[in-house]
């Protein structure tokens, strides 16, 4: 009667339950009916299926019907987590169809269901030990009732507790059941009545009186926040009709303080002029307000601002927004043109809703702003003139130096040679010439090389310095200017070392100014790292782009000195004494040349430990020779050795140092 019962009401409320737990435990427990009508009808003195009652089929169908007890019970009360809106009742209700009618033939007919009671010994091994695992079960679902204890009705949660407990009392004194009149078996039913008295109580009497609140309280609760809602909206009601009262009330009060306000102020109704004060009179160019009225709204401001002042007013009247402050200018009676800052809002005003602006002459604010802003452009222009002749200073004064070293010696070593003339030795003479004859030209080199990269720069800053690209490996051009600098390399007690993940790349390049890129880059290797140190020169192939790397173990940069070793004339020491000599262009120089290939350079070091210079081109080809612009002469017609020659003046080795 209780699971019918139980279907009946779930039915009824399908249409307007919150959840289908409800729908679910309904038609679950519809079908355990029916499998425990069987359990009754062909007991022993019932027996109305069968005439002489099986005590094995009875126990087969009380197993069974508890098995679905507790897996029904389990998946509603897991719904309940769920929150499942769109539930198919018509596939549930043929799932606990077609699994009763399996239930009932494999027991009736087929023989198949395990067997759960022996005359003579009691239950079997798989009764007793099912009985324990619906007992887990229905423990379980009382843990998750538990946990949902804050989101249902408190009687339905105390009822359902006390219907799973009492569950698992009896099923679990049904484990020592051995004949239908022991005690064990006595008492199961009747704590199983109690059990399902405490259902009808949960489900039935709860979902005859409050079929609307089975769970959850959301409709005491939606009930709740309208009443609060309408009440708010009510005291709201009340408070507008009384603003709206004292506002019209206090129209006097509003003009006198309008009027002797210190800032321009008008009202405008359907685009009109319903007021104007005395500040807009004047500001307008007016002899009163009375001449304002009835002027359209926007009269006053400047024509190139219309379209924007008329945007805004809509804007802000589609909306009604808190109030807005904008700028514009305005052109009074007379002409001028005024800049003014505007308050816009809408207010009641004689009884209807009014726009309201209120006006405030900014002209000074803004020609003090204009002073201001020149003022800090001067600045700016001051100090970036002084960084400019700062920066000639330096310039002049370390191109005097470097034009300067080379020529003394030289000089010198014309002196020297004109008093060789005078010695006894002719052995001596011819030594002391080969020597100054060396040092004359190395810094002649020096010289070129100072004038060839001023040359390139001015050329690179005017746009004539142009590219020469040609589709060729790069890997062999870098390869080749690497081998030809080795044994310079080595006579000063360096390694040098090559290496490439690539034997071919072919890309578009001058190979001219890869060679003035790498040897340039090489110098600064050589000119920095002391005898027994090393220099790499590496290739990654980067599919699209290849990556050049020119590292060496030398004294390095500091860290505050990377930001301007690319920049003109930058270096690390620009004192007059340092060691090492340079102009400070060639890195700058080297950085013009590798963007005009699209790359990029950038540059890492650690004091002391050496540097590493990388160099990123983008590997693209060209068909045959492209000429760009002029292509540079070499009017000496240098030979490689010469390139190098020139591209590392600036080292002295040791034994050429006089």
């Amino acid at each position: 009667m209780v699971s019918f019962g139980l279907f009946t009401i779930a039915l009824n409320n399908k249409s307007i339950g919150e959840n289908n737990f409800i729908i679910f435990l309904g038609i679950g427990y519809f079908f355990i009916g029916i499998v425990d009508m069987f359990h009754i009808f062909i007991y022993k003195g019932v027996s109305i299926i069968f005439e002489q009652g099986s005590q094995i089929i009875v126990v087969q169908f009380w197993i069974a019907a508890r098995y679905m007890s507790a897996i029904t019970l389990l998946i509603s009360t897991l719904l309940l987590y769920k929150d499942v809106k769109n539930l198919r009742t018509y596939l549930i209700f043929f799932s606990y169809f077609f699994g009763t009618i399996f239930i009932i033939t494999s027991i009736l007919y087929f023989k198949i269901f395990p067997a759960c009671y022996d005359y003579g010994q009691g239950l079997t091994q798989f009764k007793i030990v099912s009985e324990y695992i619906i007992s887990s079960v229905l423990l379980l679902v009382a843990v998750l009732y538990f946990n949902l204890r804050k989101n249902m009705d408190n009687k339905f949660f105390y009822y359902m507790e006390c219907h799973l407990i009492a569950m698992v009392v009896s099923e679990t004194l049904f484990t020592s059941f051995f004949g239908p009149y022991d005690w064990t078996n006595i008492w199961s039913h009747l704590i199983r009545v109690i059990a399902y008295i405490f259902l009808y109580k949960a489900i039935i009497e709860t979902g005859l009186k409050r079929p609307y609140a089975i769970l959850f309280h959301k409709i005491d609760k939606i009930d709740n926040e309208l009443h609060i809602a309408t009440t708010k909206l009510k005291q709201e009601e009340q408070q507008r009709k009384m603003i709206e009262e004292m506002l019209a009330q206090n129209n006097q009060c509003y003009e006198l303080i309008i009027n002797n306000s210190s800032d321009a102020i008008t009202v405008s109704n359907k685009d009109r002029l319903i007021f104007a004060n005395d500040r807009a009179a004047r500001l307008f160019g007016a002899e009163n307000p009375g001449d304002l009225i009835g002027m359209e709204s926007l009269c006053f401001v400047h024509s190139e601002e219309r379209d924007y002042v008329s945007l805004h007013i809509e804007r802000l009247g589609s909306k009604l927004t808190a109030p807005s402050l904008i700028e514009y200018r305005v052109v009074s009676l007379q002409g001028k043109v005024i800049d003014v800052e505007v308050l816009n809002d809408y207010l009641l005003y004689q009884g209807k809703l009014s726009y309201i602006s209120i006006f405030r002459d900014i002209s000074q604010r803004k020609q003090i702003s204009k002073l201001k802003n020149e003022i800090r452009d001067n600045e700016k222009e001051l100090i970036e003139t002084k960084e400019y002749n700062k920066l000639l200073t330096d310039f002049f004064s370390n191109i005097s130096h470097e034009l300067k070293t080379p020529l003394n010696v030289i000089l010198g070593a014309i002196q020297v040679l004109s008093f060789s003339g005078d010695a006894d030795q002719p052995k001596n003479i011819e030594t002391s010439l080969k020597i100054n004859l060396k040092m004359m030209k190395q810094n002649c080199y020096r010289l070129l090389r100072l004038v060839n990269n001023l040359i390139d720069l001015s050329k690179f800053d005017s746009g004539y310095l142009r590219l020469d690209l040609k589709s060729q490996n790069i890997v062999s051009i870098i390869e080749e200017i690497t081998l030809s600098v080795a044994d310079y390399v080595e006579n000063l007690g360096l390694t040098i070392v090559f290496d490439t993940d690539v034997e071919e790349k072919v890309a578009a390049v001058d190979a001219d100014k890869i060679e003035r890129i790498i040897l340039n880059l090489l110098s600064n290797s050589i000119k920095f790292t002391d005898k027994g140190g090393e220099i790499f020169v590496e290739i990654i192939d980067m599919d699209d782009q290849i990556a050049i790397f020119v590292k060496d173990t030398g004294i390095g940069i500091p860290a505050d000195k990377l930001n301007i070793i690319f920049e003109r004339f930058g270096q690390v020491d620009k004192t007059l004494t340092r060691n090492r000599e340079g102009s400070g262009i060639g890195l700058s120089l080297v950085k013009a040349l590798v963007e005009m290939h699209e790359g990029t350079i950038k540059i890492s070091s650690i004091d002391g430990k050496g540097s590493e210079v990388h160099i990123i081109l983008p590997v693209r080809t060209v068909e045959g020779t492209v000429e760009e612009g002029i292509a540079e002469d070499d009017t000496l017609g240098r030979s490689n050795v010469e390139k190098i020659n020139v591209e590392f003046s600036d080292i002295y080795p040791a034994a050429d140092i006089m």
